[in-house]
């Protein structure tokens, strides 16, 4: 069962620190899945924690597209464990229930992204 209080926290700390802050973190390289949640979040404005059930690992989705089914317990844990790191980098923010938004500085790494500008 999630959370999305203690996300709403992560996200939050991270926003606190600030950005110089939070540059060691950045500076890391970005899993495909990190890669993957910024540019759909970038495209569809938004990102969603959907827990229907609240006994599996979250699902993730930008606008209507999951990352992952209920069948894949392997790739909704690491969609969710990419999306709680956005979190930690500070590139996510918290909206209203289970809705997140990337931070000017997320929309910024999804920019570079998309556009094959970083390894």
């Amino acid at each position: 069962m999630t959370d999305v209080t203690s996300l709403v926290k992560r996200c939050e700390a991270a926003a606190r620190l600030g950005a110089r802050a939070l540059e060691k973190a950045r500076e890391a390289l970005l899993s495909p899945e990190e890669r993957a949640l910024l540019v759909a979040a970038n495209k569809a404005g938004s990102l969603r924690i959907q827990d229907p059930d609240q006994t599996m690992i979250p699902l993730v989705t930008a606008g209507d597209s999951p990352f992952a089914t209920p069948q894949e317990p392997e790739s909704r844990a690491r969609y969710f464990q990419a999306f709680e790191s956005l979190c930690d980098r500070g590139y996510v923010q918290y909206q209203s229930e289970a809705s997140f938004a990337l931070t000017w500085d997320g929309v910024a790494r999804a920019r570079k992204v998309t556009a094959n500008k970083e390894p």
